[in-house]
């Protein structure tokens, strides 16, 4: 299983995730570039948060994505590379039903101090337009070859 980690600094707008990923390890070492969602006028409960759904799209992978968020928890955040919607996304579907994450539980804690990232990291720092380019071009590349290009990438 690879690996995934995702930091996110909301008051200075900056990310960083750690992913590994064709045989390799990327640090995406970035600004926040929130996707373009638009809110639709449908709810739903998910564990007792009256939820709101939003739509984006990942015109990379070619996907639709739909989030439902709940606007009682004022956080942009969200799973994956997700977030900047007016509460914390519960649930997102990735190309009508091929993954679905939901949050099943939520715990509030008090942050006692900063959380720290790793001192060394390890693997390529990218950006997101370097990410994207390399997605791009795998997908490009899988198709030509007549290869499933997701079994190699995240979703």
């Amino acid at each position: 299983q690879e690996e995934y980690e995702i930091y996110r600094d909301f008051d200075k707008e900056r990310k960083r995730e750690i992913i590994e990923m064709l045989g390799r390890t990327y640090i995406v070492d970035d600004s926040l570039n929130m996707p373009r969602w638009k809110i639709m006028n449908q709810i739903k409960d998910i564990n007792g948060h009256v939820c709101m759904m939003a739509v984006t799209e990942d015109t990379i992978r070619n996907q639709k994505i739909t989030a439902w968020f709940a606007d009682d928890i004022p956080v942009q955040a969200g799973p994956e590379r997700y977030y900047g919607l007016p509460g914390l996304i519960m649930e997102l579907n990735i190309n009508e039903g091929d993954v679905i994450i939901t949050a099943t539980t939520i715990e509030m804690k008090p942050v006692a101090e900063d959380l720290k990232l790793p001192k060394k990291l390890k693997g390529r720092k990218i950006t997101d337009a370097e990410y994207d380019k390399i997605i791009s071009t795998h997908i490009r590349d899988s198709v030509k070859s007549h290869r499933n290009p997701y079994w190699a990438i995240r979703y």
